[in-house]
């Protein structure tokens, strides 16, 4: 299978580019940021192309992928604050260019784009169906929505294959933002740290291999008949002060954690994934919370010589 991952170089885009390779993939990747060949190599990329996602440098590629797998965008909703005109154009413009680009390879290429529970906004605190009301609160979740609107508008018009992963907390080792990140940087401080909220916000959290099964299955079991939009989570709720904790004790610091009871613009206070849809895959999360803290926390350690 050929496969094409765009944005290659952010979290989703390695750990997908290496395990596609790791399943006998030809992957080629494209996006921002230089690659010398020993480090293609080492992701597990035959081919990369730098640059914006563009239709010429997706028209530059070496070969035309059987799968495509649409990770560039906007990957922050504090990015998106700040400049949302960026996100829009990393977000929906560069969707607009894969669009383009797949109207000119065979329908029976398949699209998987990683969306976000972004796109739902605020929520009570019970599982999230796919048919609950989009209404983001951020240009991050509204550009997300865009995007698949795009991806079916497409699929209605010319055939195009599209299938929508709405991502919750995906968490994994080479994550370098975000909750587990934050926290093991402050926590590392050895004081007393001030976190967002009050501690009982709720998050989903998914591990990014388990991300990487549901799209694998999703690109070898493709048929008409399956689910074409889908939420993608661990499926359990976890308050933030039950994360932190977990971090603190792997980390073996006694650091004193506050909250400053304000909530972040653009964070709703619950999200929880109802998985209804990728069941019908033949797929579950397996990694559990705690030791997939464990495991990242351990990469911390050695990352940061800890």
């Amino acid at each position: 299978m050929k496969v094409l991952i765009t944005g290659g170089l952010g979290f989703l885009g390695i750990n997908f580019a290496k395990l596609f390779a790791s399943k006998g993939c030809d992957v080629i990747g494209c996006g921002r940021g230089w690659l010398t060949e020993k480090s293609q190599v080492e992701i597990g990329y035959s081919h990369w192309n730098e640059g914006d996602i563009s239709l010429p440098l997706l028209m530059d590629l070496p070969f035309s992928p059987d799968v495509i797998i649409h990770c560039a965008g906007g990957g922050s909703v504090n990015r998106s604050l700040m400049n949302p005109e960026d996100d829009y154009r990393d977000t929906v413009k560069g969707t607009e260019a894969v669009l383009e680009y797949l109207c000119t390879l065979p329908l029976t290429t398949t699209l998987i784009y990683p969306s976000s529970a972004a796109v739902y906004g605020a929520y009570s605190n019970q599982r999230i169906p796919i048919v609950a009301p989009t209404t983001p609160v951020s240009p991050y979740g509204e550009n997300k929505l865009v995007a698949e609107n795009l991806c079916q508008k497409y699929h209605q018009s010319f055939g195009i294959n599209a299938f929508i992963v709405r991502l919750f907390s995906v968490y994994g080792n080479g994550l370098r933002k975000q909750l587990l990140w934050d926290a093991c940087e402050k926590l590392t401080q050895n004081k007393d740290e001030v976190f967002w909220g009050d501690g009982q916000e709720t998050r989903d959290f998914i591990h990014v291999d388990d991300v990487f099964e549901l799209i694998y299955l999703i690109s070898k079991n493709n048929n008409k008949n399956m689910p074409k939009k889908m939420n993608c989570g661990g499926g359990d709720a976890r308050k933030i002060t039950e994360v932190l904790n977990l971090i603190s004790n792997e980390l073996g610091i006694a650091s004193k954690v506050d909250f400053n009871g304000a909530c972040r613009p653009g964070d709703p206070r619950y999200y929880w994934s109802d998985n209804f849809e990728s069941l019908a895959y033949g797929w579950k999360p397996k990694k559990i919370l705690e030791s997939g803290i464990k495991e990242y926390v351990e990469w911390y350690k050695r990352l940061n010589k800890c």
